[in-house]
This record gives structure tokens, C-alpha cells and sequence, in this order.
């Protein structure tokens, strides 16, 4: 979870996937974002027809705030060979259709 020392929502929030920041309108298609602001903005980057290429470090990060990041390992099939977290995200769901990522980033005030 990032937390913002701002009373206000972040305006934008930038998901990168190994330190790169994502494009959502590449001509592969399928990926896109939900942005709910509010006292606590959550994100939501969905992946769809992944392959090996979309494992990875994905990190969201907005302004005034710390990023939140995870590691993810897409397998084929229905199985997950592993999904490791690396400081805290919401949830994340690996498969060969649709690679979820949620992170919530906390507008608390200082």
C-alpha cells in the first residue's frame, strides 16, 4: 500500500512493469486501468492474453505517495507457479487469460 501525506486524491496514478512505465494504448491491446480516487485511490491494471513476457516487478505510483510493488511469475494454464509480494498490494491473480493487479494508494493527511 502507498500512502500519500496529501488531504487530496492523487490526480493520476503510473503503473510500471521492471521500471518501465506501461502503455496502455500499445498496439498488443488488452491492457487498461481502473482509477477510483478517493480518500483511499485504489488501481487496478488488468492484463489480458499474457505470456512469459508480462512476469515481472509491477509498481504503481502517484504523486505524494510511496509506490506499491509486486513480483509476478505468469504460467500457462490455470496454474500459478509462484507470486512473491514485495512490500504490500492488495491482491494479485495470475493466469494465461488476465493478469489482475490491485494497489491501493492511502491519501492520509499529514
Amino acid at each position: 500500500m502507498a500512502r500519500s501525506h496529501s488531504p487530496t486524491p492523487p490526480q493520476y496514478v503510473f503503473w510500471y512493469h521492471n521500471e518501465h512505465m506501461i502503455n496502455y494504448d500499445t498496439a498488443r491491446g488488452g491492457i487498461s486501468v481502473e482509477t477510483v480516487p478517493g480518500a483511499r485511490t485504489q488501481s487496478r491494471l488488468t492484463i489480458r492474453d499474457t505470456n512469459d513476457a508480462d512476469s515481472g516487478n509491477y509498481t504503481c505510483s502517484a504523486s505524494n505517495t510511496e509506490p506499491a510493488s509486486i513480483y509476478v511469475f505468469v504460467s500457462e494454464g490455470d496454474n500459478v507457479d509462484a507470486i512473491l509480494m514485495r512490500k504490500s498490494c492488495a491482491m494479485c491473480v495470475a493466469s494465461q487469460l488476465v493478469l489482475l493487479l490491485i494497489a491501493s494508494v492511502a491519501a492520509a493527511m499529514r
